[in-house]
């Protein structure tokens, strides 16, 4: 009856197939888009217990809300509450720089800087090296698969120099996997973050302008740590400008109305 009934009603029964085939298959893919969107950064083993350290500055003309921070505030926080188990820093280049190895070079982006416990904070499994001591000196750095393959071809690239900006030279201790696309921090290449001074960034107390991650305890109390904070923060800053926040890593993607 299904047959006869597509043979006599061809052009209707081809309208209809070719509607619903569509529609299935944009409900499919708009599916997988929002899948893919609030998975962001779920695939760190401590994914639910990551806050990354924001902060709100008084203007006369409203509230300046940013995700950055002064550098010494994370080794702060974790030196003056016990809900916090470790804290990590991390900062983009933003600017493009020159990586040299041998003759050839490139231009990159993805450039960044992290302490090592970066790695003890964010699940990002080592090819080559360890998370243990990703930057056994201050001239270190970690770099992806992609990015070794890129520079070094299928050599083994641990312990090879290269030459950022024509100036410092940086060796490689370090090769994780390529980072998934659904994560809020990218990077091909990640220097140890003693070094970021040489780069011109400054690390005092009113330079905002470097991320920190905090890694706390399952216990931890929001409400009672956020008013130990606001404590530390006045002592910290007398001027009163800045307050801080502590942001739920689940929140970072699609919650976020930070600068």
């Amino acid at each position: 009856t299904f047959i006869r009934f597509l043979q006599r009603h061809k052009a209707y029964s081809i309208n209809n197939i070719l509607g619903l085939s569509i529609g299935m298959a944009a409900a499919v893919l708009v599916f997988l888009w929002i899948l893919d969107e609030l998975s962001f950064d779920s695939f760190h083993e401590n994914y639910d217990h990551i806050y990354r350290i924001v902060t709100t500055m008084d203007n006369p003309e409203g509230d300046i809300h940013l995700t950055a921070t002064a550098a010494p505030l994370a080794e702060a926080f974790e030196e003056s509450f016990p809900e916090i188990i470790e804290t990590a820093r991390f900062r983009p280049h933003y600017i493009e720089m020159l990586v040299a190895q041998g003759e050839q070079e490139f231009i990159e982006k993805e450039v960044a800087f992290a302490d090592e416990e970066f790695f003890h904070l964010f699940t990002h499994s080592f090819l080559l090296g360890s998370d243990l001591d990703p930057f056994p000196d201050i001239n270190s750095a970690v770099i992806t698969e992609e990015f070794s393959q890129k520079y070094f071809g299928e050599k083994n690239p641990l312990g090879k120099t290269l030459k950022l900006n024509d100036e410092t030279s940086i060796s490689i201790s370090g090769v994780i996997e390529n980072l998934p696309a659904n994560s809020h921090l990218h990077f091909g290449l990640l220097i140890n973050f003693e070094l970021i001074e040489e780069f011109g960034w400054s690390l005092d107390w009113e330079n905002l302008s470097h991320n920190a991650y905090a890694l706390l305890r399952e216990d931890a109390d929001l409400v009672a740590l956020k008013t130990q904070i606001d404590t530390l923060t006045s002592e910290l800053y007398s001027h009163g400008t800045y307050e801080f926040h502590l942001q739920a890593l689940p929140e970072v993607h699609l919650r976020s109305s930070f600068d």
